[in-house]
Formats: structure tokens, C-alpha cells, sequence
């Protein structure tokens, strides 16, 4: 692992809270880079794969920031993002929910997770497909045949928009175009269909969908996953203070403060905490990069090949002064 030469000291190995926030805020980036429609890349000039961190800003000011739903979108790929990246809280509330499912699977540190949505776009939908593979079950409660879901994928995308469609989806998974992710233990042959919403009071139940994740707001108490048998399904409640909810809190904070100074032409603004300052100056620093080139070097931070790390200073962090060339607006 080589690391920068800028005076700061290098922590090793990071601490849980700065991986945590990475990976959230990779989760934020990915959910916002996969919000823009191909109308946006026509104004902007460029294919999305190329859209740089100044147009992400841009786009986020425009049109992000008034979504009511950004929140929730943002937090359903973190949540995929931790997944991916092994975060400790997230995978094992997801074995606690396979195990309340399903006693017979055994606890692992590997666990699949496939990102899908019927309202997502259809290049998701197609890498799901192939994700899961064509033996790919879903798990449901009862005795019935295992449901294949490469049979039932495409129903249950056209029923998300298209409600006839709904009629055709087997009784044991007739809302499974409410999933967000699926899920399984890397030994099963079972995936489990999950819903991932920013408050309990949105998860509902739903055929087929058999794990609910939701966030723990600052002053609400923590319950392990547990089965719900009004939502008929276990419900994982992420722990907020000093672990992943409370990561998640502070990256969108931070990305929401970046992405707000970055199509200015100037900005300032302090950071408290020298890990945010850290992460904070990345993004600047990448402003003018490919947004998935920037996602791959916040991955690559917690590979040991990294060929560049973000050093975290030591001490109080100082003013950090954002000068981000402006960008030009759009008609």
C-alpha cells in the first residue's frame, strides 16, 4: 500500500467510523449518479460513465435537493455499499434476519446482495438477472415449491409501474416488485427479498419481501431483527449511535455541504471532525474527475493494493476553503 505524501500521519488500520462513513458516502454517489436520466447526460454534454463530481453538484442543486425522497434512495445504496464492503453492524443484522427467517442457515461473514427495484432503470435490472442466475430461488414462508425468480423477475418490473401485471405473480411473492435488494448467505441456495425504507412507518407488508431494513432515529431505542407478524416479516432496525446509522447521518451531511459549494465559485466551511475534513477534501480534490473513477478510489481505500489513501490529519482540523471552478448553467 503506498501511501500520500502530505505531512499527515496515515491511520492503520482505519478506524470503524471513517470506513463507515466511506462506504456511506459511496452509497450516496452511486445513488445519485444512478439518478440521472438521460436527459440530463444530453444537457450536460456527457455519457453518464463520464460525468464528472462538478456535474453530480450541479445536477444535486437542480433537481436532487428538492427530492423528498433523496434520503431514502441514498440510504438503500448504502446499505447495498456496506453489504459490499463487509461492514461489521450491516452483516450481522443480516444474519439475525436470515436466521429469524430461516433457522436452518448458518451465520457467515460473506453474504451476497444484489441491488433491484422496478422503478430502477433497465441496466439494473439486467445485472440483477444475471447476479442471481437462472437457479436462483426465492424464500418465502411455508411449504410451497421454491418460487425460481428468474421466471418471475420481468412480471414483477412491468407490475411496479403496471398494476395487471400484478395478477400474474405467484400468491407467495405478489408484491415482490416492492423489493429493493435480495439477499442470501454466499453457502444458500435461498435468496431472501428485502425492502429497505427511511421509516418504519413506510415498511408494509408484502408478499414475498420477508426482510424490512429501516434506520433508528437519534433518540429511538435499538431492537434486534426480529419477526413483525403484522408486516410478516423481520424487521432489521440499524443502530444509530457510534454505528453505521449515525455514519450514514454525517456522509450525507458532508456530500450534502460539498455538493452545495462545489458548482460555486467559492465556498468555506469547517469541519469539526478531522475524518469528515478528510473525506471532505477528497472530494474536492476529485472535483473535476469521472464520478465512477471517484467511487473507485473511495473502494480501493480499504483494499491492501491501494495505490493512493486518504490520510486523516491529526489534530483539530482547519478551515477547509473550497475554490470549485463554477459551473456554467444550463438553459
Amino acid at each position: 500500500m503506498q501511501l500520500v505524501e502530505t505531512g499527515f500521519r496515515q491511520l492503520t488500520p482505519y478506524t470503524s467510523s471513517f470506513e463507515a462513513k466511506a462506504t456511506a458516502l459511496c452509497g450516496i454517489i452511486e445513488a445519485l449518479i444512478n439518478r440521472v436520466t438521460d436527459q440530463d447526460c444530453i444537457e450536460l454534454g456527457r455519457d453518464k460513465e463520464d460525468l464528472r463530481v462538478n456535474d453530480i453538484a450541479f445536477l444535486y442543486n437542480k433537481k436532487f435537493r428538492k427530492d423528498s425522497g433523496k434520503h431514502g434512495v441514498c440510504w438503500e445504496y448504502s446499505i447495498l455499499e456496506a453489504v459490499r464492503q463487509g461492514n461489521h453492524t450491516v452483516l450481522s443484522l443480516l444474519n439475525e434476519a436470515i436466521a429469524a427467517c430461516n433457522p436452518q442457515e448458518s451465520w457467515e461473514d460473506e453474504i451476497d446482495c444484489v441491488l433491484w427495484g422496478g422503478e430502477k432503470h433497465g441496466d439494473v435490472h439486467r445485472s440483477a438477472l444475471e447476479a442471481l442466475g437462472p437457479e436462483a430461488k426465492l424464500w418465502t414462508p411455508g411449504r410451497g415449491r421454491p418460487i425460481r425468480l428468474d421466471r418471475h423477475l420481468d412480471t414483477a418490473r412491468s407490475a411496479f409501474n403496471q398494476p395487471s401485471f400484478r395478477d400474474f405473480l405467484p400468491a407467495g411473492a405478489a408484491d415482490l416488485w416492492q423489493t429493493d435488494l435480495f439477499v442470501r448467505k454466499r453457502s444458500s441456495t435461498f435468496w431472501y427479498a428485502v425492502s429497505v425504507k427511511w421509516n418504519l412507518e413506510d415498511l408494509k407488508r408484502a408478499a414475498g419481501v420477508t426482510i424490512g431494513i429501516v434506520r433508528i432515529r437519534r433518540n429511538e431505542s435499538y431492537f434486534r431483527p426480529a419477526w413483525d407478524d403484522a408486516r410478516e416479516m423481520v424487521v432489521c432496525r440499524v443502530p444509530y449511535h457510534y454505528e453505521f446509522g449515525e455514519a450514514f447521518h454525517t456522509a450525507f451531511a458532508l456530500a450534502d455541504k460539498c455538493f452545495s459549494v462545489l458548482p460555486r465559485t467559492y465556498g468555506d466551511f469547517e469541519f469539526t471532525n478531522t475524518e469528515d475534513g478528510a473525506l471532505a477534501d477528497f472530494m474536492y480534490n476529485n472535483r473535476s474527475s469521472r464520478a465512477v473513477d471517484v467511487l473507485y478510489k473511495l473502494r480501493q481505500q480499504f483494499q491492501d493494493d491501494a495505490e493512493e489513501t486518504i490520510v486523516i490529519p491529526q489534530g483539530r482540523p482547519e478551515l477547509i476553503r473550497l475554490h470549485a471552478a463554477p459551473i456554467i448553467e444550463l438553459n
